[in-house]
């Protein structure tokens, strides 16, 4: 009997003393993203590229979004539900996966043509 109440009062210690490694993550909105952010690092197949260097993206309020990185048309519409953000008109870049929004710090993934990219942005 005893044995019995000192395993079952050790597994409740133990389950009590376990702590998940991160916090919830806060669901990210479309009001979080709004603004002019730029390009400070970039992979493409996971390797480093510099030719992204100095590339930005700028969403506005009224779900518009321009970017130096879009052919033709610079001034597109986007629609954001769920963590990705979908893009009209620009055929080598329509989704953007938001991976990680903390502070002044954005990292999106996307497939451009046949690339999988990677974009960590700072806020301006």
């Amino acid at each position: 009997m005893r044995i019995s109440l000192f395993s079952s009062l050790l597994v409740i210690f133990i389950l009590c003393s376990c702590k998940t490694d991160s916090p919830a993550l806060k669901e990210i909105t479309q009001d979080d993203f709004i603004g002019e952010w730029e390009i400070f690092y970039a992979t493409r197949n996971g390797n480093v590229t510099k030719s992204l260097e100095k590339g930005n993206f700028v969403f506005q309020a009224d779900s518009s979004v321009t970017s130096n990185l879009f052919n033709g048309e610079n001034n597109l519409n986007f629609t954001y539900n769920k963590g990705t953000i979908t893009i009209d008109g620009d055929p080598n870049m329509d989704n953007l996966k938001i991976l990680k929004l903390q502070n002044d710090t954005l990292v999106m993934s996307s497939k451009m043509k046949v690339f999988n990219m990677e974009f960590h942005l700072i806020k301006k």
